[in-house]
């Protein structure tokens, strides 16, 4: 019986210095990257062109922020109009052909663009009234206005960023809100002349931190990051991105595909913000009036686990 206890305890002092020796001298034990936050950017895409969408008859949806804005003006293309509805508003003038009917080119003010598709539809985002030319298409369009509740001129001009570029994050904020996410008070500008080709925002020092990029006055612009697929909205001198950049993992790199040059404006987001009650005193209110240029260097990130 001494014989079988003094074996037992031998074998259990045995095993207890094998224990200790692993993890005094093993590897390490194997550690699990931490997922980035639960945020998707794929309403972010083209807004002239999303899937599902009968462009010749659907408006931008409300999920983007809008409201619609009075009945629709048909025009025999080509023509020359005013944007009178949203002389004192900010919103969308929208360009849809008729059925058979065919946009080629459309100019605001010194903005041009075309679809995207064959018969597909334009939009221009825009406050005030401004001159909207249709120089080439076959058979009519329709033109449609629609306002960003909460949204002034007088506001955009105080964050001192273009319309377009403001009405992009409106646009990204009603997208992302729903999700848990609302936009910070700092955007970032970054010129990239014509001799650059890349650009990449700051990094958090831990965690993840959810980017909004406009891309503004590029021919051609795209986004990529090495760990993860980014959304965008390529269209040639309006770009929109949506991408996480995270600490140890790498960044967002933006390349000017085209050599023109442009300018990027950059605005992180942070937890907060949940569904909108349909219907509710402000429930479709953007912030977008209370953002402000800064710097990168003055930026605090607000980094999410």
């Amino acid at each position: 019986m001494w014989a079988v206890l003094v074996l037992t305890v031998i074998f259990v002092g045995w095993m207890v210095a094998l224990t200790l020796k692993s993890c005094d001298g093993g590897a390490p034990p194997a550690t699990v990257a931490t997922p980035g936050p639960n945020i998707s950017f794929a309403e972010l895409g083209d807004r002239d062109m999303v899937a599902g969408w009968d462009v010749a008859r659907s408006g931008p949806p409300p999920i983007r922020g809008y409201e619609a804005l009075g009945a629709a003006e048909a025009h025999e293309m080509p023509f020359v109009t005013r944007t009178e509805p949203l002389a004192e508003l900010c919103g969308l003038v929208w360009l849809q052909p008729e059925a058979g009917s065919r946009i080629e080119d459309a100019s605001l003010d010194d903005r041009a663009l075309r679809p995207t598709i064959d018969q597909g539809s334009v939009s221009f985002a825009m406050c005030g009234a401004h001159e909207l030319r249709v120089p080439r298409g076959v058979g009519r369009a329709r033109v449609t206005y629609w306002v960003m509740p909460g949204l002034t001129p007088t506001d955009v001009s105080a964050t001192e960023l273009p319309a377009e570029v403001a009405l992009a994050f409106a646009e990204a904020e009603a997208v992302l809100h729903g999700q848990g996410w609302r936009p910070t008070r700092q955007v970032i500008r970054a010129t990239i002349p014509a001799s650059a080709s890349t650009w990449e925002p700051p990094r958090p020092a831990r965690g993840c931190v959810p980017w909004v990029i406009v891309g503004f006055g590029f021919e051609s612009a795209f986004a990529e990051r090495a760990t993860d697929t980014v959304h965008q909205d390529t269209r040639a001198g309006r770009q929109l991105f949506g991408a996480l950049s995270c600490a140890g993992e790498g960044v967002i790199a933006l390349h000017d595909a085209g050599g023109d040059g442009g300018a990027l404006y950059a605005l992180p987001f942070e937890n907060g913000g949940g569904p909108r009650v349909p219907g509710a005193t402000g429930a479709h209110l953007t912030t977008v009036g209370e953002l402000r240029l800064g710097t990168a260097a003055s930026l605090a990130l607000p980094a999410t686990e």
